[in-house]
């Protein structure tokens, strides 16, 4: 029930902040207390759905930082809810909701940092929290208090949500201590690429620059080498079975339908849901591999697990039946006959 309410509260925001905002179609200034910096909130250009971008500025007015919260298809980008500075104006902080209505329960919060010139999200600095209201509350010199919710990917967002106070200059900190470990990992990765590449990529990137221009010089016999192994590979694809595609479009259309579904009902939203969603799933698409008319196998599985709850009914022994059915009546047909 509390995550309903705070759906239908995060959906009924959204909705007036969309209608306000295609009504008056002007920028919000926010004014450092200092005086030296201006936060613009503006409607994006060319968006219906109310989305916005920040830019800030010098009280000179030079361009210091820009980011857009648009989205191609107007319904993916973010509407700016409510921001402030804090009082010390290092920080300039914004709440927003998905133009879209999508994961209703989510306000994300973002921290532009004067210092760093850089733009952070609050969810992404802490880990294991989601912010769950656009509300929030700045206090001296830069503590931001908003109400959050645990969240796991494995166990879905928490119903009981809190109030917490964050300094946001240590919430800065952490966010680059994590983004230079992502970095740390990024660069141990690719040198670990790098070293297992193949004795003729590393002679042939060797090569890169050793000629006039840049040119790459070719080892004599390296050029026939690489065409005989495309020319083995083209062999094994032309041989390859004839069920075999060449590509995987039949899996995602067959997923078309899940992410459609998940779209339209912004998620399961509960440990609960995603297990229902789950085992219809594999209930309704084992159904179609096998031919077999979704609605009319939930039915008879259905029956069968109410007159025996030992019984397993699966899709293929409706194929069965039905082949056996329709083998029975040519054979009774053509004895009438």
């Amino acid at each position: 029930m509390r995550v309903a309410a705070r759906t239908v509260w995060a959906l009924a925001i959204v909705a007036a902040v969309v209608a306000f905002r295609a009504e008056a179609q002007t920028s919000r200034r926010y004014t450092s207390p200092d005086g030296k910096t201006i936060a613009v909130v503006t409607p994006a250009p060319g968006t219906k759905t109310g989305e916005d971008e920040v830019h800030i500025r010098d009280a000179s007015g030079t361009s210091r930082m820009k980011r857009s919260f648009a989205s191609a298809d107007g319904e993916h980008g973010l509407v700016i809810v409510r921001a402030a500075w804090s009082p010390d104006s290092g920080f300039f902080v914004f709440s927003g909701a998905s133009s879209g209505g999508h994961q209703p329960w989510h306000s994300p919060i973002f921290v532009y940092s004067r210092e760093a010139n850089t733009f952070y999200e609050l969810d992404k600095c802490l880990s294991g929290i989601a912010v769950v209201d656009p509300d929030f509350d700045i206090s001296s010199p830069h503590l931001v208090r908003v109400r959050v919710a645990a969240f796991s990917v494995d166990r879905g967002l928490a119903e009981q949500s809190r109030h917490d106070t964050y300094s946001l200059d240590r919430v800065i900190q952490k966010c680059g201590h994590r983004n230079e470990v992502m970095r740390g990992e990024l660069l141990a990765r690719r040198r670990r690429l790098r070293d297992e590449r193949s004795p003729l990529d590393r002679r042939r990137d060797s090569d890169v620059g050793a000629g006039p221009a840049g040119a790459a010089r070719e080892r004599p016999g390296e050029g026939r080498r690489l065409s005989a192994r495309a020319v083995d590979g083209a062999d094994a694809l032309s041989r390859r079975p004839a069920h075999f595609a060449l590509d995987n479009n039949r899996t995602e259309r067959g997923l078309r339908g899940v992410v459609l579904g998940r779209k339209n009902h912004h998620g399961s939203r509960s440990r609960r849901g995603l297990k229902v969603a789950a085992l219809f799933y594999s209930l309704i698409e084992p159904a179609k591999l096998c031919g077999v008319e979704p609605k009319r196998y939930l039915l008879t599985a259905t029956r069968a697990a109410l007159a025996d709850r030992a019984a397993v009914t699966l899709p293929h022994t409706l194929l069965a039946c039905s082949d056996i059915t329709g083998r029975a009546s040519d054979i009774l047909r053509r004895l009438a006959a």
